[in-house]
């Protein structure tokens, strides 16, 4: 259910968007163009979802076409939202691996609570460009 409301939440966004948008080095470019790098990250997020978030090949996939549509658009509100929101679900999933390492493995917790923290940093820029619009 999670999933299916962010979906709709970009369903909107991507209907309200413009038709050209404008990158750093003032070239530009087909609204297109993002809206298709939006559209398969989300496909590949979905799936890295909907698998448990164990297929590190969809978390990769969808993190590099977020990061392409956001390079021609670092402004495009659904796709700093879908990556925030990327980052943000596998820092919540390593948080829920990490307490099952707590007393077993202490060498893998310290490992896992580092990276939490990287990708909830990593998520927090562009869920704050989501709330700035």
């Amino acid at each position: 259910q999670k999933s299916m409301r962010g979906t709709v939440i970009i369903a909107l966004l991507l209907s309200t968007t413009c038709c050209f948008s404008q990158n750093s080095d003032g070239n530009t470019h087909d609204m297109q163009d993002i809206i298709k790098a939006v559209k398969t990250a989300n496909r590949m997020h979905n799936k890295y979802e909907s698998g448990g978030y164990k297929n590190e090949t969809q978390f990769i996939k969808a993190e590099k076409y977020y990061l392409l549509a956001l390079d021609i658009d670092s402004t495009y509100t659904a796709g700093n939202y879908g990556i925030g929101r990327l980052y943000y679900n596998r820092a919540v999933i390593r948080s829920e691996q990490l307490i099952k390492l707590a007393d077993d493995r202490p060498d893998e917790f310290n490992k896992l609570q580092d990276e939490i923290i990287v990708y909830m940093k990593k998520s927090q820029p562009y869920m704050a460009r989501v709330l700035k619009d």
